[in-house]
């Protein structure tokens, strides 16, 4: 008989992933270690999931009673397993919840706080600071930053720029001109 351990929403993961049980080994407990899978996705302090459970068997109660090992006859009973519906059930699943603490938080990351950019006795541009930006943790969905609001004498390049999920950690050069 295998057990196999299945994450509900896909944020558990399971070492080992499964157990096995034969007639050596039937009476014996067996752990298995259960952990949230890191994400990087802020979804508040904490989140639901699920331990589901599939169980299965290779071995028919005929074959095992043919060739006269009772035991394995005990095994292939679970060959079929399911449960009634009620609760702590979903189709005929047994479930055990979970609740997944989150350490994501949504944020920016900033290389400087402050970032000095010179011009000369004309306003003309000597230097440009700059600084990166880039985001704390993974967005479920592109995020616009606007950069403006420097004042009237200087500005930013891009002003305006959209991070997508899947390039939240690069970092994105921005131009500061006096």
């Amino acid at each position: 008989v295998s057990v196999t351990f299945v994450s509900l929403f896909g944020g558990l993961a399971f070492n080992p992933a499964s157990v096995s049980f034969d007639y050596t080994n039937f009476d014996v407990p067996a752990t298995v270690s259960v952990s949230g899978v890191d994400d990087f996705v802020d979804q508040g302090f904490s989140h639901g999931d699920a331990v589901s459970f599939v169980v299965a068997s290779a071995d028919s109660l005929e074959e095992c009673l043919e060739a006269n090992r009772p035991a394995c006859g005990q095994a292939a009973k679970y060959a079929n397993f399911s449960t009634s519906q009620g609760p702590g059930t979903k189709g005929g699943a047994v479930l055990l919840n979970a609740t997944v603490l989150d350490n994501d938080a949504a944020g920016l990351i900033l290389s400087t706080h402050a970032v000095n950019a010179t011009y000369d006795n004309f306003g003309d541009p000597l230097d440009h600071g700059d600084y990166t930006i880039s985001l704390a943790s993974k967005p479920t969905g592109p995020v616009s930053i606007d950069v403006g609001g420097l004042g009237p004498f200087s500005n930013a390049t891009p002003q305006i720029l959209t991070i997508e999920p899947e390039a939240w950690s690069t970092s994105v050069p921005i131009f500061i001109n006096a």
